[in-house]
């Protein structure tokens, strides 16, 4: 072996350990960043799904009260009704 071969072998085997541990580093993270996308993407359905389910309680909560404002309607409605029949028999009565 030449002088000074050692040296450079050393350092050859030394460049390639770094560069494996380098690879093995940069293959880790890739793998948390893909987990952590996945964790995100996550995340961002459970707020979509839950920004939707507020809406949805919201509409059906409208739908009640927009029901129950009709039956009130509904009610006084007939009520008038009733009011005016009356009023017209007890007419009909005072003319005849």
């Amino acid at each position: 072996m030449p002088p000074g071969a050692g040296g450079t072998q050393i350092e050859q085997i030394l460049i390639q350990l770094r560069s494996r541990q380098i690879a093995e580093e940069q293959v880790e993270t890739y793998s948390r960043q893909e987990r952590a996308a996945a964790k995100e993407r996550e995340l961002r359905e459970a707020e979509a799904r839950a920004k939707q389910q507020t809406l949805l309680t919201e509409s059906e909560i409208s739908i009640n009260v927009q029901s129950n404002q009709g039956k009130a309607d509904f009610a006084r409605a007939q009520q008038q009704a009733a009011q005016i029949q009356t009023l017209a028999a007890a007419e009909a009565e005072r003319h005849a």
